[in-house]
């Protein structure tokens, strides 16, 4: 693991060839194992500190939810987008702290994703409200996952954000079998030009209007979890999958041998020769 990588090693080579190599790899770990510190004190400090803000626009929209009708109905349409985004915010904050304290703790507890997953999609359809598009979710499969139920969180909330903030009619299909969650969408798809590094920082299309983070959390997430990510766009539709080569068919804590197999990181993005946009 990058943050077991041995340092304080190169005293013990001499100043030739050997040692000068030694003292580059000595500062090289150095500054990995520095830079995954600095990593894990942002999120848990950056989490921590915005809840202040957000429990003042708690009490901010409760506080206006106690107005007369006839002073508060004008205020309902955007006080609920208020709400909306607060309520994300919180999800998000939690999910930085509980991330960081999976990571801390090296959190693999079993659980089962299909409750988890049919919840989320529960709390995405605010984000189709306004809009010709059906959000269903198909479960085939109870799959059991050992990994942080945080992490698989995370991911599966990015994916299915995504597909609704830019699917603008027709139908938005999430899927959970017992070896693969995907989300398939009828929106305008990704360009040719991008959808081979769409999962990189900062790479968005042009109709996004976030900061190009969320595949790449979604894929980090992937490689630390031993999951396949593929992502496959026409035009129009994307179709997002997460394959699970770990997966357990019995509930947790039933095979405890088998999940102990360690699992192999693998990223891949697969383009399909359809007009891009």
């Amino acid at each position: 693991k990058p943050q077991s990588l041995p340092v304080h090693f190169a005293q013990e080579y001499g100043h030739d060839e050997v040692g000068v190599l030694a003292r580059a790899l000595d500062e090289s770990n150095q500054r990995i194992r520095d830079f995954i510190e600095r990593e894990k004190q942002f999120t848990r400090d950056a989490s921590h500190e915005l809840r202040t803000p957000v429990t003042v626009m708690k009490g901010a929209m409760e506080l206006i939810h106690q107005l007369p009708e006839e002073r508060r109905k004008p205020l309902e349409r955007p006080l609920g987008r208020i709400e909306r985004a607060t309520t994300e915010m919180e999800h998000l904050i939690e999910n930085l702290l509980q991330r960081a304290k999976a990571k801390k703790e090296g959190c693999r507890s079993s659980f089962d994703a299909t409750d988890l997953v049919r919840r989320i999609v529960q709390e995405s359809r605010y984000l189709v409200e306004g809009k010709e598009v059906t959000l269903a979710f198909e479960s085939k499969g109870e799959p059991v996952l050992r990994v942080p139920e945080t992490e698989f969180k995370m991911a599966v909330s990015n994916l299915i954000r995504n597909a609704c903030h830019y699917t603008f009619s027709g139908s938005i299909t999430v899927r959970l079998t017992q070896n693969r969650f995907e989300v398939e969408d009828t929106g305008p798809g990704i360009s040719h030009d991008i959808l081979h590094q769409i999962t990189e920082p900062f790479v968005k299309g042009e109709r996004s209007k976030g900061h190009g983070i969320g595949l790449a959390i979604v894929k980090r997430i992937c490689e630390e979890s031993g999951w396949r990510l593929l992502i496959e766009s026409a035009n129009p539709g994307t179709l997002a999958r997460i394959l699970f080569p770990h997966s357990q068919k019995e509930k947790p804590g039933t095979n405890k041998k088998r999940a102990k197999k360690k699992a192999f990181a693998l990223f891949k993005v697969v383009p399909i020769s359809h007009p891009s946009l």
